[in-house]
């Protein structure tokens, strides 16, 4: 018998990370300056959200900040105390370690945009974070002395305006591709369909979230994964139509998580927007979506979450969710009780809560035991109001 055959295989990994960059615009009308200049506490302007300046798995919000009369010694006047209008660009809402890197162009402008104003600013980017500063801006943005110094036109008819321009990095993207053909192919597609959904080139339908979020999308993309969608847009339907379908329940971030799935497979954020996640995609039959997050929501399941999860295993049928959570909370019995799961449960189905200490009955040994009263725990007793 002759030696066996032996392949040798070799291959090789082309790895690329792309990013793409966000500019935003913030115009804050500051009035009734001549009150405000004397406070000595922040203000703030209204916030920008970044996921719908693409950024789709964050909850951050860009806003400005400004506090109208900042005291410092100007080492230049002998340690005088002179004072400071501070503005900072600020990120809020970050979650624990997310970072944002930007760069920001703070001006004074007049009620057309023409520039009054501006410091120098900083080619270098700023990373925004919560473990270190969400903040960064100029403690010495412009001196009140120069501010309102006679014959300027910073402040007109008792109004300051501030603009602030904003460029940040919103997507990064690490594409490997292997030098077989299956494989290069199989990363083009990914690649090219995650294009797609940033870029939203050929979009030929608008969907509108709960809070009014405009999500651009394409048909044929919604009809090859959805049969919700799909029997929505073959038909004669006013959405097909119009190319407009208001989602009235489901809010933005949701939908933006949704959709990234959609086109390419993947979700950034799947362990925070799981649970959202598996409403959306029950709704819309999305079933890879649907097994997905029913596996997140499995493997981050506790005692605190057991009585929510069941609840929402029961609403939308996921056996294996439920499961999990019911497994949990019977061999748990006492801790799920202390964290208020038997009262969620009582005040969401009677007949659930009592299906549930069954199963719990069933575990301890008979299904009597659930009627016992020496062998259930006090808060698993069911008390007559009658009594």
């Amino acid at each position: 018998m002759g030696d066996p055959v032996t392949k040798s295989f070799s291959a090789t990994v082309d790895t690329e990370t792309k990013g793409t960059l966000a500019n935003v615009v913030i115009n804050w009308r500051v009035d009734k300056f001549k009150f405000r200049q004397h406070l000595t506490t922040a203000i703030f302007s209204g916030p920008v959200r970044v996921f719908n300046l693409g950024l789709k798995n964050s909850r951050a919000e860009w806003c400005l900040q400004m506090t109208p009369l900042h005291r410092v010694k100007n080492k230049s006047s002998g340690g005088k105390d002179e004072d400071f209008v501070s503005l900072f660009v600020c990120c809020k809402k970050l979650k624990e370690g997310e970072e944002i890197a930007a760069t920001h162009t703070l001006r004074i402008v007049d009620d057309k945009g023409n520039v009054l104003y501006e410091p120098p600013a900083s080619n270098k980017p700023f990373v925004h974070s919560n473990a270190g500063f969400p903040s960064w801006g100029k403690i010495e943005f412009i001196s009140h002395r120069q501010l309102f110094a006679s014959g300027q036109r910073y402040i007109q008819d008792d109004v300051l305006r501030i603009q602030a321009v904003i460029e940040f990095l919103v997507h990064t993207l690490h594409v490997d591709r292997l030098s077989t053909p299956m494989e290069i192919g199989a990363s083009y597609l990914l690649d090219d369909l995650r294009k797609l959904y940033t870029s939203q080139e050929g979009c030929d339908m608008v969907l509108v979230s709960s809070d009014n979020g405009l999500f651009p999308v394409h048909k044929a993309i919604l009809i090859a994964r959805s049969k919700v969608f799909a029997a929505m847009l073959i038909h004669p339907t006013t959405e097909a139509e119009n190319g407009i379908c208001r989602i009235d329940d489901t809010d933005g971030e949701t939908i933006a998580a949704m959709l990234e799935f959609m086109y390419t497979a993947t979700c950034a954020d799947l362990s925070i927007m799981a649970e959202k996640l598996v409403v959306a995609a029950d709704k819309y039959d999305l079933a890879d979506l649907r097994a997905v997050c029913q596996e997140c929501l499995c493997s981050s399941l506790n005692v605190a979450s057991a009585a929510r999860m069941l609840i929402l295993s029961n609403q939308h049928d996921l056996k294996r969710l439920r499961e999990a959570s019911l497994q949990l909370s019977i061999h748990n019995m006492s801790q799920f009780a202390e964290a208020g799961g038997l009262d969620e449960l009582r005040q969401y189905n009677t007949e659930f809560f009592l299906d549930v200490l069954a199963q719990y009955g069933l575990l301890a040994g008979t299904k009597e035991n659930v009627d016992s009263e020496s062998k259930i725990p006090g808060d698993l007793r069911i008390h007559d109001a009658s009594q």
